[in-house]
């Protein structure tokens, strides 16, 4: 049975519509009726606010001026009903069938029993290690949860890459490359 997909998009004050992100990923999937699509935002970012209204989405208090996409993501994360769990933001966009690319990577893998996370590719930095966009079993996230509430947003790649080493499996997923149009690597 193939694997339903919630991507988890945490919104910050984007200066387009966050529904150009969620239009690209639901028209380049080659399932988009199995794929459930929530946005993750502060009370406070009124644009947002209305530019996703009728759709799904968590709406934290405000941020008061601190990242926080951390929090929610982990609100989205806490909502999603899907077998995978795949963490996006403002500035990620896929590839063609990128829904079927991480149905191949799971394989035969039982999501509910098998618990890993995927590192796919986001960065132009060669042999990147660190698991930047994550995208989870429902396995991991029942035993693990996602990030670490002590992070706002940095370093928190840091910690869940060494969180998903050290208690469980990290598949190779290198071959599914995603385009991050944020303006500098370094």
């Amino acid at each position: 049975m193939r694997p339903n997909i919630s991507l988890l998009h945490a919104t910050y004050r984007r200066s387009a519509s966050p529904i150009e992100v969620k239009e690209s990923w639901l028209k380049l999937a080659d399932r988009p009726d199995l794929v459930e699509y929530i946005f993750a935002m502060d009370a406070d970012d009124g644009v947002t606010l209305l530019h996703t209204e009728g759709h799904t989405r968590v709406i934290n208090p405000p941020g008061n001026g601190q990242v926080t996409a951390v929090r929610n993501w982990n609100t989205a994360a806490a909502v999603a009903n899907g077998d995978l769990l795949m963490v996006i933001a403002d500035d990620l966009f896929p590839p063609l069938s990128w829904d079927t690319a991480l149905v191949e990577l799971v394989g035969s893998l039982d999501t509910s029993r098998a618990s890993f996370a995927i590192k796919v590719t986001d960065s132009s930095i060669k042999d990147e290690v660190l698991v930047r966009h994550p995208v989870i079993s429902r396995a991991f996230y029942q035993r693990h949860g996602l990030f670490s509430d002590e992070y706002r947003g940095v370093y928190c790649d840091n910690d869940f890459t060494v969180r998903a080493f050290w208690q469980s499996v990290i598949l190779d997923g290198r071959s599914l490359t995603l385009e991050h149009r944020h303006p500098s690597d370094n």
